[in-house]
């Protein structure tokens, strides 16, 4: 039990030295953990880009083969129609 109470009254004498500081203090610290979240993230959303570039590049190619070789027809005078339509709408 006493060793519960000693920890708290550690724990809250921390929090009142962080509170005690001035502002400029963690400043270069908020600055470096910025700085790994944005690396970080920037990782993330360059692995993320490869794999999508990746699945949409296979489903074109995918696409393209299926069109040639007849297993999908594909109106494109229905497809000119319509974006001339959408496009040039008044």
């Amino acid at each position: 039990m006493n060793t519960f109470k000693s920890n708290y009254n550690s724990i809250s004498s921390i929090k009142t030295f962080v509170i005690a500081l001035p502002v400029y203090v963690m400043m270069p610290m908020r600055g470096v953990l910025g700085a790994i979240v944005g690396y970080l993230t920037g990782c993330f959303v360059k692995q993320a880009s490869k794999i999508i570039a990746w699945y949409l590049g296979i489903g074109l190619i995918t696409i393209g083969i299926l069109v040639k070789k007849k297993y999908l027809i594909v109106n494109w005078k229905k497809i000119d129609e319509e974006l001339f339509r959408h496009i040039f709408r008044s």
